[in-house]
């Protein structure tokens, strides 16, 4: 069991109820909650599936520098970039791709 906290902006409700069944919902689309790595893995899948246009970021623990991974959907606004082990925002100003 790990912890694990996942972030969801504009998604359908009844994704977000489904999310309630799992992990804790402590402000407005941010869930946190200790699961399985198996469970982490279907709600993932499950968000992927279900969240339409909706973004989403999962932060679990990992075997890394960081001791963290994080997992985000494609946005056509900004990207993950893995920089020497750690992981930043790449942010595009205008929309585009970064």
């Amino acid at each position: 069991m790990s912890f694990v906290v996942l972030q969801v902006e504009t998604v359908p409700e009844h994704l977000r109820g489904y999310l309630e069944r799992f992990l804790q919902e402590v402000r407005t689309g941010l869930y946190v909650g200790t699961l399985s790595a198996r469970v982490a893995d279907h709600l993932w899948d499950t968000v992927l599936v279900h969240a339409g246009p909706g973004d989403a970021v999962m932060i679990r623990p990992d075997n890394s520098e960081a001791g963290y991974k994080i997992t985000g959907r494609q946005h056509p606004r900004w990207r993950l970039v893995d920089h020497d082990g750690w992981l930043l925002s790449a942010i595009h100003a205008d929309g585009g791709q970064p």
